[in-house]
């Protein structure tokens, strides 16, 4: 988000701040703190919501990039799922914050098959009951294993999203 602090990780930093350089979609970035493995630089104002290149460079050597996600709002967070366990067609309340802004709703619902592997399919509805939790139906094909809402990483890119996995709910026949 603008105004954030971000973490970039990597080597050969100078410890003096003013030694390195690091600007996000072409704007420079200032830089907070330096050590050689780590630069801590605020997100500034104009940078667009979407995926954008962030460079780093330092005299005498290679600069390098990397696409990174700016969103509008906060990373959506898991913090834990109601009940833990039960059968096909239990209702599980999974709780985190900012749920409402980033998972999609209408995509995809994944959850652990009985082989272990991830199942995902647009079959799996799931609804938004608040800001900060969504309940799904637990399906006849799942298995024991964590759940995974669909999180958009950024929302001008069509198509596109990661999974946010709960803790393991565990299947009770």
């Amino acid at each position: 988000m603008i105004s954030d602090t971000l973490t970039v990780s990597g080597q050969n930093f100078s410890q003096n701040r003013s030694e390195n350089h690091v600007t996000i979609h072409g704007i420079p970035v200032p830089i907070v703190a330096a050590s050689t493995k780590e630069l801590k630089v605020v997100v500034p104002d104009g940078v667009p919501f979407a995926y954008v290149d962030l460079v780093v460079s330092r005299n005498n050597h290679q600069p390098a990039s990397s696409s990174i996600s700016i969103n509008e709002y906060p990373s959506p967070e898991i913090t834990g799922i109601s009940p833990t366990n039960g059968s096909a067609g239990t209702v599980v309340t999974i709780y985190g914050r900012q749920l409402d802004k980033t998972v999609h709703a209408s995509y995809i619902l994944g959850f652990t098959g009985a082989n272990g592997e991830m199942l995902h399919k647009p079959a799996y509805p799931f609804i938004m009951t608040s800001a900060d939790s969504v309940q799904v139906a637990i399906p006849s094909d799942a298995g024991t294993g964590p759940i995974y809402l669909p999180v958009w990483p950024n929302q001008s890119i069509e198509n596109t999203f990661v999974f946010l996995s709960t803790p393991v709910f565990t299947i009770v026949p």
